[in-house]
């Protein structure tokens, strides 16, 4: 004899969250290499010191960065050729997160000050 227990149903919960994560990505492009990394490394340290002035004590967590060649396309002279890719510069990517307690006044104050910092997103 099978014996068989059937269930069905369904459940539904809602929370606060607890945490604030902020996602922060700088992209900047140079013709040269070495002020492309310069520039990243200036504005990076523009994101941290607008965080401190403004009284945080958490510090973005870098999630990737890199330097990469920038590349552009250009269509060559003859009818019909394909167009042909050129090195233009370099382009540094630094992409960082800042976790924060929830709470809505202190998120508030961070998407402010990250917004007045003295850097290009």
């Amino acid at each position: 004899m099978e014996r068989t227990i059937r269930i069905a149903g369904s459940a539904e919960r809602s929370v606060m969250p607890d945490t604030a994560v902020i996602h922060i990505r700088l992209t900047l492009r140079d013709k040269e290499y070495n002020p492309c990394v310069q520039k990243g490394a200036e504005e990076t340290e523009a994101v941290r010191r607008a965080l401190v002035n403004a009284g945080f004590e958490e510090k973005p967590e870098t999630l990737v960065y890199s330097v990469d060649p920038d590349y552009t396309y250009i269509r060559r002279k003859e009818k019909g050729a394909e167009r042909e890719r050129v090195q233009c510069g370099y382009v540094c990517c630094h992409h960082m997160c800042l976790r924060l307690d929830m709470d809505a006044r202190r998120l508030g104050l961070a998407l402010d000050t990250l917004n007045a910092a003295d850097c290009t997103p």
